[in-house]
């Protein structure tokens, strides 16, 4: 993983689709709550993920925001896989905002300001606190002991938040994202 400084603005996060990648360890876990996230990124390549606190196996408790083979997702899974999806051939750089709002029931997921997918299921306050790892620019495998889908663009924000923005919160934070993003 790159960092761009100096004459790069705005500075960005460069990960070249192979073997980069960031890891937080076991952090981020959804518990009870809502979850609101905003990223600027470029995507580049078919396969790759922005972000995941998920393994490539069935289980609760897993988010991510991932593009692959054609689809721009938003994976929850509770005890069904409730995915927002839409067709996405652009790799130009964007905001991408998710809005999992768990106790509606709703995952939306949102590009440049506008909602381009949904996914409704029946509202739920499961307390998730998984043991996965939560990764930037990659996706954990099935056993969490390694990585696959790796980000080949560059990240320049992401904001991951355990609860639910307001309407002018969002608008005003995408906004921010998107100065950011070029």
């Amino acid at each position: 993983t790159s960092y761009a400084t100096g004459s790069a603005f705005p500075p960005y996060l460069f990960f070249d689709g192979v073997d980069d990648f960031l890891t937080a360890g076991d952090v981020i876990d959804l518990g009870t709550n809502n979850q609101t996230s905003f990223s600027g990124v470029n995507i580049s390549s078919a396969i790759g993920a922005v972000y995941a606190k998920s393994v490539a196996a069935a289980g609760a408790g897993r988010y991510s925001l991932v593009r692959d083979l054609g689809l721009l997702t938003s994976l929850f899974a509770n005890a069904s896989i409730n995915n927002a999806s839409v067709t996405d051939s652009s790799i130009a750089a964007r905001v991408l905002s998710v809005l999992l709002t768990r106790s509606a029931g709703s995952n939306t997921l949102r590009s440049n300001g506008v909602q381009v997918a949904q996914a409704t299921f029946t509202p739920e306050s499961a307390n998730y606190n998984t043991s996965y790892r939560f990764l930037i620019g990659a996706y954990g495998n099935a056993t969490d002991t390694g990585q696959i889908s790796y980000l080949n663009g560059n990240l320049y924000s992401l904001i991951v938040a355990n609860s639910s923005y307001s309407a002018g919160q969002i608008s005003s934070t995408e906004s921010w994202v998107a100065a950011k993003t070029p």
